[in-house]
């Protein structure tokens, strides 16, 4: 699978119309929890191409995945982070615009969540290489 710089922009272009859709229809403030688990996982895909396109050395299938992988869980970690801060520094805003987790359980939902788009990525990713 090759990444580039248009798929992740095309991603974050389809995360971001899913956010205004789910905004405008307040689906964050329903049960309809699968706009926000979607974006979670496209997010991860995202953050995987991304991490391959700053890591572009020839390693073996298990250090790529360990990479990705890696590298995925850290920035969804400090995301969901900045979420919490959002939530207790500027609620109004946090609210306003529906970023963050009111629970440990949704913040750990948008984890696995993002490691579950990570995985899909891992693992297209690394069936392409011959190694």
């Amino acid at each position: 699978m090759k990444t580039s710089w248009g798929k992740i922009f095309l991603i974050v272009f389809i995360i971001t119309i899913l956010y205004i859709f789910a905004i405008t229809f307040e689906f964050y403030k329903t049960k309809i929890v699968w706009v926000d688990n979607l974006q979670h996982i496209l997010a991860g895909i995202a953050v995987a191409m991304f991490s391959i396109l700053i890591k572009r050395d020839n390693n073996k299938k298990i250090n790529i995945a360990i990479w990705i992988i890696g590298f995925v869980l850290i920035i969804t970690v400090f995301w969901e982070i900045m979420e919490f801060l959002l939530w207790k520094l500027l609620p109004f805003y946090a609210q306003k615009f529906s970023l963050f987790s009111p629970t440990i359980l949704e913040a750990f939902e948008d984890i696995i969540s993002n490691l579950i788009g990570g995985l899909i990525f891992t693992i297209l990713y690394t069936n392409k290489i011959k190694k």
